[in-house]
């Protein structure tokens, strides 16, 4: 019995990965629409559905940049822009380096594979491509490519977004919101207290609590009046870990400034609600901060830093409520970054130095 269980629940594991796998977004560049099609055909009737196809290279890349392809089959002999071309930009530009290219050509010379090795070919395909060779190669690539995403793109406590995925999904975000007269939000919320709840008992239970904060945001997240209709992978998937107590999320379709201030005030009574750790019930203050796109900032690197420096300013005030990011926080933070800068200066210069002011009884 235990036996069919493992056996049941490996071959459950395996289709979840065989789907996800199939749900990748496949690119090809060739200027031979024939064998476009063909490769098309192969990969449709595998079961791949995401496939975006260009026989014009000189316009690849910009469809590149709209629609981040997880894999590449790429020519390397097209007039204008041949394949070492694109691959010469993909080598250079930062938002493609993570992407496998493989090599559709019908070139056997040394010379030409190690060009396209030098510009970061993963794989070969010869033409005319065998089916069954490509579809092999590309679910292997994939494979490992899921596996890297992983390191690269998400936290390995959570499971959430990290810094790197969280911007790109804001990134794409504001593009979306261009143009709309409703507003975006970021919301960072900062649980405190952990430090000392892994002094007291343990790593292992401040990731358990992490977990459980992860939780309790979702759920909150989902239950809030815009987030109505939303599915709960969605909301899950608006949410990054920056750090151990870090969380943020963003807001987006948002009418009114005010309806961001009542979910920051409800996901900060939740936070107010116990956690149960280890058997233990624990307290977590926490701070919110709030940026708004476009009124605070236009890029997700300054919104996320105008929330956090909000999220700083709710921590120094009493019941920590919600901070919305204002002008006179960013000159706060930059005056506090220029003491803090002075004052390690003067203590490695040795420039401090003690008075007495004499008290005298007449």
């Amino acid at each position: 019995m235990a036996n069919n269980m493992t056996n049941n629940q490996n071959n459950e594991s395996g289709l979840a990965i065989s789907n996800k796998l199939k749900g990748s977004r496949i690119m090809l560049i060739d200027d031979d629409v024939i064998m476009l099609e063909v490769v098309k055909v192969f990969l449709e009737e595998e079961g791949y559905y995401d496939i975006l196809t260009t026989d014009q290279p000189g316009k690849a890349l910009d469809l590149m940049l709209e629609k981040t392809p997880d894999v590449l089959l790429l020519d390397l002999n097209m007039p204008e822009v041949s394949g070492f071309d694109i691959m010469q930009v993909i080598h250079e530009r930062h938002e493609f380096k993570h992407i496998p290219v493989i090599v559709l050509t019908s070139s056997t010379d040394a010379d030409t594979k190690l060009r396209a090795l030098e510009l970061g070919a993963t794989d070969f395909l010869a033409k005319p491509v065998d089916a069954s060779e490509l579809i092999l190669r590309l679910r292997n690539i994939l494979t490992v490519k899921a596996y890297m995403d992983r390191l690269t793109y998400y936290d390995p406590v959570t499971g959430l977004s990290n810094r790197n995925l969280f911007l790109r999904l804001l990134k794409w975000a504001i593009k979306n919101s261009n143009g709309n007269e409703a507003k975006l939000a970021v919301v960072h919320i900062a649980a405190d207290n952990l430090k000392g709840i892994g002094v007291s008992l343990g790593h292992d239970a401040v990731d358990e609590l992490q977990l459980c904060i992860c939780d309790r945001l979702s759920g909150s997240l989902y239950s809030a009046d815009n987030m109505v209709g939303r599915r709960k992978r969605e909301v899950w998937k608006n949410i990054g870990h920056l750090g151990e107590g870090q969380f943020v999320t963003f807001l987006e379709s948002v009418e009114h400034v005010e309806s961001v201030a009542n979910i920051a005030a409800d996901l900060l009574s939740d936070f107010e609600k116990e956690f149960s750790v280890d058997g233990h019930n624990v307290s977590i203050p926490a701070s919110i901060g709030i940026s708004v796109c476009p009124d605070d900032a236009t890029t997700p690197e300054t919104l996320l830093k105008n929330a956090s420096a909000a999220a700083d300013i709710s921590r120094r005030k009493p019941g920590h409520p919600p901070q919305f990011f204002s002008s006179k926080i960013s000159a706060a933070s930059v005056e506090k970054l220029r003491l803090e800068s002075q004052l390690r200066a003067a203590l490695e210069n040795d420039e401090f130095f003690l008075e007495y002011q004499p008290i005298v009884d007449t």
